[in-house]
């Protein structure tokens, strides 16, 4: 028996007509390694899968025996792969393409570079941005002193024409002269059970999370990106694309405050930011930036630096540990930092009743009393997800 689709699955559904079309079109993550999937789940040679479409980890076509994979890149001059089936066996073709785009792939080449020990992470960085500049659905911002920003367009967004390249351009900052990536936030991630199950169903979830799985609460605020500049020797701020403007001027100045009241030594926030080349992403909640939530707090100070996470600056997202972040909140921004985290899941039979109800409130059965926003979930892997509640969907 075969499953041939188009982007591949990490498993053999149960009911074939109960899955949307779309994740077999398109599928979840394009870094999501299907081909290991299936083959852990041990279904033997009379079950095979067949597909293409995405081959993050580059694997040959006879890889594995029970998961062919179709995708070589063959639009930027691989060859075509074919797998074939007749009466009496099966067996594999490869044809060379002179016909394609220039360039390769991006994952093809930062391979190549990263295998070479002449590769640098400034190799790196201008492959990233000559693929994006060649891409569509990514437009690139450019900014004073050689840096650029790069973010998906509008058209991706309400096509859900998601790929490898548009997720990587949210908020990513790069500086053209020196070929550094100086900040970046989260890759584009994902509604639980978005577009009707196209991502995140909880078929596909329940498969997939890797537990303890940590919730954060998600406050209404805007994104604020700050990194540590070594060519400036300084503190880099940026915010909607951009490293000037309304909001870039809010969030530094939320900060800076910030900085000066929570913190006892600001110095080991540049040490931190510097030493491991990370950006800190924050929610900025400020009364000069109105939501539909209202972030107050009990004693009425309404201007809030929420620290979300770390994000390594390379091309493969990447956040620090939760012990990590745990460590840094409690050891560098001590107790007025406001708590982000709100719970651990451990569990499916944990997490599946929050994600089947957008009223609960996490930390406990209650109903919510107080306007949220919603949280965020990362698994033990990394893999994030996003549950907004029902008052801020209706209200947006």
């Amino acid at each position: 028996r075969y499953l041939v689709t188009h982007a591949g699955v990490g498993y053999m559904p149960e009911h074939l007509l109960y899955v949307p079309t779309k994740m077999f079109t398109r599928g979840g993550a394009y870094e999501e390694d299907v081909d290991r999937a299936w083959c852990e789940k041990n279904y033997g040679p009379n079950l095979i899968q067949v597909h293409g479409h995405r081959n993050w980890y580059q694997y040959a076509i006879d890889e594995t025996e029970t998961s062919i994979n179709l995708c070589s890149a063959v639009e930027f001059g691989e060859p075509l792969r074919v797998y074939g089936v007749d009466a009496h066996d099966t067996y594999y073709l490869s044809f060379d393409n002179p016909v394609h785009r220039e360039g390769m792939s991006l994952r093809r080449r930062v391979d190549i570079l990263e295998g070479k020990a002449t590769a640098t992470p400034q190799e790196v960085a201008e492959l990233l941005v000559s693929n994006l500049r060649e891409a569509k659905g990514v437009a690139e911002k450019q900014l004073p002193n050689g840096v650029s920003s790069f973010n998906f367009t509008r058209d991706v967004f309400y096509s859900m024409a998601w790929d490898d390249l548009n997720k990587i351009a949210r908020g990513l900052f790069v500086d053209t002269i020196h070929w550094k990536i100086l900040a970046r936030g989260f890759d584009k991630f994902f509604h639980a059970n978005e577009h009707e199950g196209l991502f995140n169903s909880k078929e596909w979830l329940k498969e997939n999370l890797q537990f303890p799985v940590v919730a954060k609460r998600k406050y209404n605020g805007f994104l604020m990106l700050t990194s540590w500049n070594p060519y400036t020797k300084s503190i880099f701020y940026a915010s909607k694309s951009t490293t000037e403007g309304q909001h870039v001027a809010i969030g530094k100045r939320v900060l800076q405050q910030y900085f000066k009241t929570c913190s006892e030594d600001a110095e080991a926030i540049e040490a931190f930011m510097r030493e491991k080349d990370v950006t800190l992403l924050w929610e900025i909640c400020s009364e000069d930036d109105p939501h539909i939530i209202s972030e107050f707090t009990v004693d009425g100070y309404y201007d809030r630096a929420y620290l979300l996470n770390a994000v390594y600056n390379k091309v493969r997202f990447e956040t620090i540990s939760n012990d990590e972040y745990n460590d840094f909140v409690w050891d560098q921004l001590n107790e007025c930092h406001p708590v982000v985290f709100d719970r651990q899941f451990d569990s499916w039979e944990e997490l599946e009743p929050v994600l089947d109800s957008k009223w609960i409130d996490l930390k406990g059965p209650a109903m919510i009393t107080h306007p949220v926003e919603g949280w965020v979930f990362q698994d033990a892997n990394g893999y994030m997800f996003k549950l907004k509640t029902a008052y801020y969907t209706i209200w947006r």
